[in-house]
């Protein structure tokens, strides 16, 4: 799969998959196909950019939206993200999250799972953000990009609990902070096992990046001999030059913190890799050894 921003460039009749009408509203009154509830009481309580995927080369990605009586889902391309927060940014004068940039597909290969994974990831923090400024996410703009482009059939919803194996040392981890010191940052890494007593179910460890990167490298050469494993690992978010980049800028450091996270959430979903010494030591497990 690949993603190109070019594919999401707007056109007079936008294709929306499966035959959605990239123009259909409710009327008031009518619920819609999927329970919709009207758009002069929509009252959202919860978004999940829970679900990507590509049609005749466009990236399409599933927000799962919760009110306080329904659930739906929207279907909507990267440039449509980009039209919501270019309108909000001359509406409102409060800061907006960072939306994740264009990328051009000259310079990355859109077709890479990785790469609609890590923007799948960030649009999702970007929605989750914009439904945290109060008088944003219950604007017009906002109500609206959540009530058009309906999916014509209901995700599954992404749930909390994950099942892993009975012995897994680590069932969650969550990067919810970082910290800025005089030439770096740290990733604060909350590690969790639910299983155990309530006193003992989460830890923290603190990570430099560079670190993240040495245990991916650990990681693959323990597991060189299961090419499958090595072809399904998520990728790392990418290193980048400090003389492009200002890695003490807080809009890099959130998109670093938004990519390791799910990097480490996805890591967590193979029980070789969640067994592993380097991974379990990195996350500040004591083997015993």
């Amino acid at each position: 799969m690949s993603v190109s921003d070019v594919s999401d460039i707007s056109s007079d009749e936008e294709r929306q998959p499966n035959g959605t009408n990239n123009n259909q509203t409710d009327e008031p009154g009518n619920s819609g196909k999927i329970g919709v509830p009207p758009i002069q009481r929509l009252d959202i309580t919860q978004v999940s950019v829970a679900n990507a995927m590509v049609q005749d080369g466009t990236v399409y990605y599933d927000i799962l939206v919760r009110s306080d009586e329904n659930s739906w889902t929207v279907t909507k391309r990267y440039s449509q993200f980009e039209e919501l927060h270019t309108t909000l940014q001359t509406t409102h004068t409060y800061k907006l999250p960072t939306i994740p940039p264009k990328h051009y597909k000259v310079f990355v290969s859109h077709v890479d799972p990785g790469f609609i994974e890590q923007r799948r990831a960030l649009l999702d923090n970007y929605m989750k953000k914009l439904l945290e400024l109060t008088e944003v996410s219950k604007s017009q703009d906002v109500v609206n990009f959540l009530n058009q482009d309906k999916a014509p059939q209901m995700i599954d919803p992404p749930t909390d609990e994950k099942k892993y194996p009975e012995d897994q040392e680590v069932t969650g981890v969550t990067i919810p902070s970082t910290r800025k010191m005089s030439d770096h940052v740290l990733y604060q890494i909350d590690v969790m096992n639910h299983r155990k007593r309530q006193s003992f179910q989460t830890w923290t460890v603190l990570k430099r990046f560079g670190q993240f990167y040495l245990m991916d490298q650990a990681l693959r050469s323990d597991f060189a001999d299961n090419p499958e494993l090595i072809y399904k690992m998520p990728p790392p978010p990418s290193r980048k030059a400090k003389l492009l980049y200002d890695h003490m800028d807080e809009d890099f450091i959130e998109e670093r913190r938004v990519l390791l996270e799910n990097y480490l959430t996805k890591l967590l979903e193979f029980p070789d890799i969640a067994r592993n010494k380097h991974f379990l030591t990195f996350l500040g497990v004591d083997l015993g050894e």
